[in-house]
Formats: C-alpha cells, structure tokens, sequence
C-alpha cells in the first residue's frame, strides 16, 4: 500500500511540472497575440521596401559577377592545341546609398543608415575553371571554351548560419580577327559567350530573450523565441559580344577592349522574422501558453538587361603557361577584377 501511495504521489508531482495553459493565460495570450499581429502588419511596407531595395542591389551585381574575367588574352588555341586553367576575381558594386535613405521608411529610423560610408560596395568572389580546344577547318583561328565551377558551403556559428552557393557554367567561341604579327599595329579577336549562373546568399539568425509584461492587470514573463531568415538567389543567363585589342612586347601581352552583355533570368529576395511567443503568469511558471507571429517578405525582379564594360589586362607569357591579370569597368558604381593563369599548348 506504501510503494503504491509513493507512486501516486510521484505521478502528481510528474503532472505538475509538466506545462499546461489556464483559459485566463490562453485568453490573455491571445490579447497579446493580436497586438503583434497588428504590429507586424504596420512594419510590413518597411520590410517590403527594404526586400526590393535589396533584390535591386544584387540584380544589378550578379549579371556582371557571371562573365567577369573570361580569359580574353587573343593567344586563341591552334587544332589539336589544348588550353586549361583556373581564373579568381571578385565584383565590386556600389551601393545606392541615395536611394536606401530615400525609401521613406516609417518605423526604421531614419539615421539608421548615416553610419554606412558613402562609398561602401558590396563585393562577390568570381572563380571558374575552363577547357579550351582549336577548331579545325575554320577560314579563321577559332576556338571554342568551355568553363564552369559549383561551390556550396554553409557556416554555423553559435545561433548564427550562413549558407553561400553557387553553380556557373558557360560556352565561348573566338575569333582572330587581326593576328598579332610584327607587321600588324595591333591584334584584334571577337569573342561570343553565353553564361549560366546560379546561386544564393541566406543568412539565419536566432536569438531568445524574457521580457515582463501584463495583462489585465496580471504580470506576465513572456518569452521570444525569434528567428531571422534573410535569403537573396538569382538564376541568370547571360549572352555577350566583345572585342579585343592587343599588341605583344617580348612576354608581355596588354590588351584593351569593350563588351556588352545580355541578361534575362530572375532574382529573388526574402526576409522572415518568425517569433515563437511563450506567456506564463509570474506566479505559476508552469501555465504557459504559446503562440507564434511572423512577418514575411518577399520581392522577385528580372537582372539588369544589358551591360557595358571596358576592358583591360596584361597577361605574362611563358613557354607553356601564362599569368593574367584583368580588370572590368561597368560604370561608376560597378566594376571587377580577375587573376588567372592558363596551361596552353600551343
């Protein structure tokens, strides 16, 4: 009879301290569910006009980040001859700093964006991996290229996670327009390319904190459970035309040009502030009840159509290799740089 009076008293003890919710903390749960939601639906044109101020940031960077560095030194690949390497680059795009000020937003301060240097630019790695072949029975040197590179990695820290992806690839062919030869003032080739690159950029962020508040006229702790989601993708298709000059000097090979590029495809912008709320009276830490609020925005656009660049490089010729470097200028606010080298035979 004892053993079986011990266990009734630990089962009682077990219930107790499991959590439940009273109809008053339901109700007054619900009261202040409502005011968040109210809350949320006021911030929701702010968060709207941030997401689109975003997706056009990027949407004006990734078509340019898709062909930078191409390999435009005019030493085109003879049939049979072979060419490989690795290129390494990054994007550089200023931001509109002008138009985040200008958003007019209503519950974001408006000195929130004073600490951001007037020049400050987004930079984006560019890397790709390419195969080059001479084509034969061609009235012109001509060859064709390939390139590409996927990269997906996620970072994990504390509550904060990090994922970064992207998967490129593209076809070029080129031209010798003008053979670089000592009676030539200049060597000229014409390069046609399609691009096709995809990737991601997301951010995810967790944090909790306690706050006391009340609820006709009885005190609450309340607890957040908040998580941030900030996600930017792009699947982008890019056709472009260039032209190139150059002139070698002994194993210096400096080259100047123009491009241009066009662009479909689309981009996309998220961000999600999901709050897991969990209110219990500060008398009775067990009657919880809980409920969740979130506010969601999202913005899809098309990239920038077209672009222009100008080009220029110095690439350092050796017997079966060359060392590039290359630079791309896509306007005030946008331009890109590039390392490579290159097997080639011949």
């Amino acid at each position: 009879m004892k053993k079986i009076k011990l266990v009734l008293l630990a089962t009682l003890l077990l219930f107790c301290a499991v959590p439940y919710a009273t109809a008053t903390t339901q109700t007054d749960l619900n009261d202040f569910m409502v005011t968040l939601d109210a809350a949320t639906v006021l911030a929701q044109p702010d968060m709207d006009k941030l997401v689109s101020y975003v997706n056009n940031e990027f949407g004006k960077m990734m078509p340019f980040n898709a062909t930078l560095g191409n390999n435009y030194t005019a030493n085109i690949c003879e049939f049979p001859g072979v060419g490989f390497g690795v290129q390494v680059g990054a994007t550089m795009s200023k931001i509109n700093l002008d138009g985040l000020k200008s958003l007019d937003l209503q519950y974001v301060p408006k000195d929130s964006f004073d600490k951001i240097p007037s020049n400050f630019q987004l930079p984006y790695p560019a890397i790709n991996f390419h195969l080059k072949t001479g084509l034969p029975f061609m009235p012109i040197k001509t060859d064709l290229g390939v390139r590409g590179f996927r990269f997906n990695y996620t970072l994990k820290q504390e509550d904060t996670e990090v994922r970064l992806g992207m998967n490129s690839w593209g076809v070029e062919t080129r031209f010798e327009i003008i053979a670089d030869k000592a009676e030539n003032i200049f060597g000229l080739i014409s390069l046609v390319s399609f691009d096709s690159y995809a990737g991601n950029i997301g951010v995810k962020m967790l944090n909790s904190n306690t706050q006391q508040n009340t609820m006709n006229t009885i005190p609450y702790d309340t607890r957040y459970d908040v998580t941030v989601t900030a996600d930017v993708d792009w699947n982008i298709q890019s056709l472009g035309l260039k032209f190139i000059l150059n002139k070698s000097l002994f194993f210096l090979n400096p080259y100047i040009g123009v491009g241009v590029n066009l662009n479909s495809g689309v981009n996309n912008a998220g961000l999600s502030i999901k709050s897991n709320v969990t209110m219990s009276p500060v008398s009775d830490p067990n009657d919880q009840a809980t409920g969740t609020v979130e506010a969601k925005s999202t913005n899809t656009k098309p990239p920038k159509s077209t672009d222009f660049r100008l080009i220029g490089g110095l690439d350092f010729k050796f017997p079966i290799f060359i060392i590039g470097a290359s630079y791309e200028w896509g306007g005030s606010d946008i331009y890109g740089a590039s390392l490579a080298i290159r097997f080639q035979i011949p």
